[in-house]
């Protein structure tokens, strides 16, 4: 064979190997990373899909990703006013916060907060999620309700938190 043949089969090869580990990539980073979007279609079954299920009905959410197959999850679910915290009791899952959960509550917004300090809008798996971030630690008190859920040394963590004063519950997720 001549040298400029074994050339262009050497070009070719490099590049199908490229193009398809860049197109496996993607389409595992889609297929292996769970987002909210896929909970509410009722794919997979998540302990994140058990928790939102035990949530009382809410009116509408608001969903803020950061990432691929790692990355961040940002949402919030509103409720009517008329809400009565105490409905959330019934959730097996949440639980009332006390004085000894506000350091353990504090601890995961810090870490979700130190993480979304590298998110931007310029990129194709996510946006700016500092830009619609409204939870703030000195909301945490002892009427609200939350649940924590982390894997691996918090390699993946969930809070769901619940602002008994805004009506508002919030889901700060991150896989890294």
């Amino acid at each position: 064979m001549s040298k400029p043949v074994k050339i262009i089969i050497a070009v070719v090869s490099i590049v199908s190997v490229g193009f398809f580990s860049i197109l496996g990539f993607l389409i595992f980073g889609f297929v292996g990373t769970v987002t909210v979007s896929s909970l509410f279609a009722g794919e997979p079954d998540t302990v994140q899909s058990h928790v939102e299920k035990s949530m009382p009905k809410y009116k509408d959410y608001e969903v803020h990703f950061f990432g691929a197959m790692d990355g961040y999850e940002y949402i919030e679910y509103y409720f009517d006013d008329d809400l009565s915290p105490a409905e959330f009791d019934k959730s097996e899952y949440f639980k009332k916060v006390t004085p000894n959960d506000i350091e353990e509550i504090y601890g995961y917004v810090d870490r979700f907060e130190k993480g979304i300090e590298s998110t931007h809008d310029d990129f194709l798996f996510g946006e700016d999620i500092k830009k619609s971030y409204t939870f703030n630690k000195s909301m945490v008190d002892t009427d609200d309700y939350f649940y924590t859920f982390s894997i691996d040394n918090f390699r993946s963590y969930t809070l769901f938190y619940f602002d008994s004063e805004r009506k508002i519950a919030f889901e700060l997720r991150a896989k890294t």
